[in-house]
């Protein structure tokens, strides 16, 4: 056994046999080992085991250690002796690491990722299908038949074409933009429908809820007894009892729309399921309207209360608005005012039979699109009202801030802090709910950029008012107690065990008596 002198990397055998094939060439062999190359991928020549111990090596990301120095001698009988050496041999004979592109992974694959990429299942309407495909499609036609009739009758659209006895056309005209903008109008409305049965739309139920239990608590907090004489507080209890009415008004309008889907619920077959759940979705969407709107105005005026005592802080008519008095008047008249707005409109409505199986309030007083059209006006004079006090408001904190640190009398205040969140988290909600009745307001014209702007609009935020404004009253308990002292200390005290504090007095005869204040005893008496 001896080395050649052309190759010190092969061993070869003496042998007698004349009929042995000849060794291979330089560039035939692999560099590392001495074995029979058959790739030349990553810049040299290397066999298939080298090949792929030097992959594997790179992707796995591992590393080697030599017990013997680093001086291993790697030949093809010994080359799986030391791995360390093995990979440093690799890199000196140009085996680079950037010429391995990692494909996939090594071991077996799971039977179930071929399953997953398997083709989707694919229905053929076949010559023994025709019947069941027709009567389905009639079926569908009739349903958007009978929605499409009852929302023309409503917005007052003339008739296209009449047909006779025998189903002949004998009156065809052609469409107005009046019919385009009705059509335009029930499109977007079933895009809102269909809007409705996405999965994050429904997942709002479950903020709904949430917030309505946190505004719960937050309405016992606020009526307790150190809370609810002031008047800032006394508007807040108002506040959270219409997010509560609105709230409770949408959990209502989630239930009853599920169980209106039922096919069993219709006007038609001497059944009143239909008519009382179309009644409760009609008052519940008014509640909710009275409820959101009379919150936004009480919200309007506390801001306006707390501007006025805080620019003009020795007037007497701050004075008088700051009673508790004012405040329950003023309370009083911005429900009074909201009641009858809405009151006035949707206790008018009436049911009416539509054609088929379908049907639908309709109030008698006014027109349903100026009836919106004036609420997003007013919805939106409000917040830019708002917006507007609360930049005034907090000109004049740093302003009272300024002062109070030229007379070195500063101590540490959030009501700054308070005002900006708070008027933040509603500024958002506020503007997003009333640009969904912007959105509705006006004619559909096709040419317009403007109206499909608007279309796009109330699709993406006919939901997003409610998860805002459902926000909104879910945080701004959270906002009260950690930037308000006095609610926080009122939250603490039903956590935390009354403390007795011990007052330590100087008699006349010079000795010292303690007492405690929360004794009645101790307090009626007193020392000379």
């Amino acid at each position: 056994m001896q080395r050649s002198e052309k190759d010190p990397f092969l061993v070869l055998f003496k042998s007698s046999a004349s009929s042995m094939p000849p060794s291979p060439t330089l560039e035939e062999i692999c560099h590392i080992c001495g074995d029979r190359a058959t790739i030349k991928r990553y810049g040299a020549p290397a066999c298939l085991g080298c090949t792929v111990f030097f992959r594997r090596t790179v992707v796995m990301n591992m590393i080697y250690k030599c017990l013997r120095g680093n001086n291993c001698i790697i030949s093809y009988p010994h080359r799986c002796v030391c791995r360390s050496c093995r990979f440093e041999k690799c890199l000196q004979v140009g085996l680079r690491k950037n010429a391995i592109h990692i494909r996939d992974r090594f071991g077996p694959r799971k039977k179930s990722s071929r399953q997953t990429a398997a083709s989707p299942e694919v229905i053929c309407l076949g010559d023994n299908q025709p019947s069941t495909f027709l009567t389905s499609w009639v079926k569908l036609q009739g349903e958007q038949h009978n929605r499409h009739l009852p929302f023309f009758a409503i917005h007052g659209a003339s008739v296209a074409f009449r047909r006779d006895n025998q189903n002949v056309l004998k009156y065809r005209r052609r469409a107005t933009a009046q019919d385009v903008n009705i059509t335009m109008k029930l499109a977007l409305e079933q895009a809102n429908e269909w809007g409705d049965g996405l999965e994050p739309f429904k997942n709002l139920e479950v903020v709904t809820d949430i917030s309505l239990v946190l505004n719960s608590v937050h309405f016992f907090i606020l009526t307790r007894k150190e809370l609810r004489r002031n008047t800032v507080f006394f508007i807040m209890i108002a506040i959270c009892v219409c997010d509560m009415l609105a709230l409770f008004s949408c959990m209502l309008e989630y239930l009853f729309k599920d169980y209106e889907a039922r096919p069993d619920v219709n006007c038609f077959r001497d059944n009143s399921k239909q008519w009382w759940i179309k009644g409760m979705l009609w008052y519940s969407e008014g509640i909710q309207k009275f409820g959101r709107l009379c919150a936004a105005v009480l919200a309007l005026a506390m801001t306006f209360l707390r501007t006025f005592s805080v620019m003009y802080p020795m007037n007497s008519l701050a004075n008088t608005m700051a009673k508790l008095k004012s405040a329950f008047f003023i309370t009083s008249i911005c429900i009074f005012i909201c009641g009858a707005w809405y009151a006035q409109f949707y206790l008018s409505g009436s049911l009416i039979a539509g054609v088929g199986t379908g049907c639908y309030f309709h109030s008698s007083t006014r027109d349903s699109a100026f009836f919106t059209t004036c609420e997003g006006y007013i919805t939106l004079i409000i917040n830019i009202t708002y917006l507007i006090l609360t930049i005034v408001f907090i000109v004049a904190l740093k302003k009272v801030k300024n002062r109070r640190k030229n007379l070195r009398t500063d101590k540490p205040d959030n009501t700054l802090n308070l005002v900006v969140a708070m008027s933040t988290s509603y500024l958002i909600a506020g503007f997003a709910y009333s640009a969904v009745f912007l959105a509705m307001d006006g004619p559909f014209e096709m040419d317009n950029a403007w109206m499909w702007f608007r279309i796009q609009l109330l699709f993406m935020l006919r939901q997003l008012p409610k998860g805002l404004l459902a926000v909104h009253s879910f945080a701004h308990a959270f906002i009260c107690f950690s930037m308000s002292s006095q609610y926080r200390e009122t939250v603490l005290r039903f956590f935390q065990k009354k403390k007795h504090d011990v007052v330590v007095e100087a008699s006349k005869t010079g000795s010292r008596v303690a007492r405690t204040l929360n004794s009645s005893q101790d307090t009626s008496k007193k020392n000379f």
